[in-house]
Formats: C-alpha cells, sequence, structure tokens
C-alpha cells in the first residue's frame, strides 16, 4: 500500500477545493462550483462535437501544458519560500491564508495539467478515429473518441480557469508585496 501513499494526491485536492468558499462566511458558493465545473463539463461535451483533435493540435496542447506544468511547479517552490519566511516578502502575516491557498491551486493545476498530458499522449498514441461504419468495433470506438475528447477540452478549460485564479492570487500576493497596507488601517 505504500506506493499509493506515495502518489495519493486526494490531500491536495481537498486543498484545492477548500479555497473556493466565500472569504466572508466560508460557505461553498454555488457559482465558482459552476464556473470551475459545470461550465467546462458543458463546454468540453460541445467541443467534442463539434471540434477535431487532429494530432499537431494534440501536440501543441501536450507543448503548451508541459510548459504551463513546468511554471507552476517553479512557482510552487516560491510559494513555499513566501510561506516559510513571510518577513523577507514582506507581507502581513494575516496574508498567509493567501499564499496558502495559493499553493493549493498552483499544485492542483500541476496535478491537472500532468493528467491532461497523459490523456493527450493517450489520443495521439490510440487512434480510436475510424469511419462511420455499421459495426459495433466501429460505433464503440467512436464514442470512446467522443468521450475522451470531452474530457480533455473539459479538463483544458477547467485548467485555463484554475490558472486565472492562481495568477489572480499570486498577483494580490505581489501588489501586497510592493505596496503592504498602512498600519492600522490608515
Amino acid at each position: 500500500m505504500w506506493i499509493i501513499e506515495k502518489i495519493d494526491v486526494s490531500a491536495l485536492i481537498r486543498a484545492h477545493h477548500a479555497t473556493l468558499v466565500s472569504e466572508r462566511d466560508g460557505r461553498v458558493l454555488g457559482r465558482d462550483r459552476l464556473l470551475f465545473y459545470g461550465f467546462p463539463l458543458v463546454s468540453g461535451v460541445a467541443f467534442a462535437f463539434l471540434v477535431d483533435l487532429n494530432t499537431p493540435a494534440l501536440q501543441t496542447t501536450v507543448t503548451a501544458l508541459s510548459i504551463f506544468s513546468g511554471l507552476l511547479l517553479n512557482m510552487l517552490v516560491v510559494m513555499f519560500n513566501m510561506a516559510k519566511e513571510p518577513e523577507r516578502y514582506k507581507y502581513p502575516r494575516d496574508q498567509g491564508r493567501l499564499v496558502q491557498q495559493s499553493q493549493a491551486n498552483i499544485a492542483y493545476c500541476i496535478i491537472v495539467g500532468v493528467g491532461l498530458i497523459v490523456l493527450s499522449v493517450l489520443l495521439l498514441v490510440t487512434d480510436t478515429r475510424v469511419g462511420e461504419g455499421d459495426n459495433s468495433v466501429a460505433t464503440g470506438l467512436y464514442w470512446l473518441d467522443l468521450t475522451l475528447r470531452a474530457v480533455l477540452f473539459t479538463g483544458l478549460i477547467h485548467f485555463v480557469l484554475s490558472l486565472i485564479m492562481v495568477v489572480k492570487r499570486v498577483a494580490e500576493l505581489l501588489r501586497l508585496h510592493v505596496q503592504p497596507p498602512e498600519p492600522d488601517g490608515k
């Protein structure tokens, strides 16, 4: 069982989900869930029917996700340093929550990005697209391809939205670093 423990990312996913709450009262915000999960799902399924994924598009997807995942890993290291030495980065201690949320979101984006890379490579190496046919094998492969494309498009849209959230939070941390709040709320 130790192998599973080494690659278990469920705590990272839970930490990310914990950031999708109201800043005021800590309640889960339905509109956030809808934006980050409902919208990508509906859009991803629609794109699966409307957009044909060819080999160059999948190769570009793998390349872009690889670059973003690498950059996010770098950002995670920066967030670690910020959490370790808040006085060096000149942000108020009460902003530590923002650093923790950013760390959770960045780690989650890395996990999603790596998963999408694996899915894209799977779509590249398995050609499930076959001509329309009446036989059950062709029909089954068509639905498998459609399902994999829907999952990929859904994941890509979700990844982009999560990445935007990360950028917003990191920009807020940078703003706090450059222009810390006045003492005593002045």
